[in-house]
C-alpha cells in the first residue's frame, strides 16, 4: 500500500484522531482496537492494514503530535521546546492523564520517554540550541535527562498542574542546563 496515497493518509489520521478523542474519557489500557474502529467507522481489517496494534497507533499518533507541537512555531531552543510541550499537555491534560497515570502501563511511559529522547537528541545535535556538552556515552546522558523530564511532567500532572507552564519550563530548563 502506497503510504502517500491520500486514502492511507486520511485513514491513519482518522484513527489517530479517534484514539485521542477516546483518550479524553478512557484510559489507554481500557481502549480496544474494536473501540477505535467502531468510533472511527473503520473496519478492523483496515486498522490492521495500517497498524500492528493499538500501541503502534499510539506511537504513530505521538510522532504526529510531536511534529505538530514543535512545528507550530519554529523551536528556537530547549526552553522553548519544553514550554511548547507543557502547553500542549496542559491543553490536553485528560488525554495525558489517561495515557500516563490512570491504569498506569509501562509501555506508554516508555513511548512518552522515548519521544523525549528523540527530541533531545535532535536539540543536542544543534549545539546553539543546547549549550552543554554531555558526558560520554551521550546516549546514556540523554536517557537520563529524558527519564527525568518524563518523571517531572508526570509529577506535574499528578499534582493537578499545580505550577504554571512558565514555572515548570524554567525549572526543567534549569535542571537540565545548569
Amino acid at each position: 500500500m502506497d503510504k502517500s496515497d491520500l486514502r492511507v493518509v486520511r485513514t491513519k489520521q482518522l484513527l489517530s484522531t479517534t484514539l485521542f478523542r477516546l483518550l479524553e474519557t478512557t484510559s489507554f489500557t481500557k481502549i480496544t482496537v474494536n473501540d477505535i474502529c467502531k468510533d472511527a467507522l473503520v473496519s478492523r481489517s483496515a486498522f490492521y492494514a495500517h497498524f500492528e496494534d493499538k500501541y503502534d497507533l499510539l506511537q504513530f499518533s505521538m510522532k504526529v503530535l510531536n511534529c505538530n507541537i514543535l512545528d507550530e512555531e519554529e523551536t528556537g531552543d530547549f526552553h522553548e521546546m519544553i514550554h511548547q510541550v507543557l502547553g500542549n499537555i496542559k491543553d490536553n491534560v485528560r488525554i495525558f492523564k489517561n495515557l500516563l497515570i490512570n491504569d498506569f502501563e509501562v509501555t506508554t511511559l516508555e513511548m512518552f520517554r522515548d519521544s523525549f529522547q528523540i527530541e533531545l537528541q535532535e536539540v543536542i545535535s544543534e549545539k546553539e540550541c543546547f549549550p552543554l556538552t554531555l558526558p560520554e556515552p551521550v546516549d546514556v546522558s540523554i536517557a537520563y535527562y529524558a527519564f527525568g523530564i518524563t518523571s517531572t511532567i508526570i509529577y506535574w500532572i499528578q499534582k493537578g498542574l499545580k505550577y504554571d507552564i512558565d514555572t515548570m519550563a524554567n525549572c526543567i530548563n534549569d535542571l537540565v542546563l545548569k
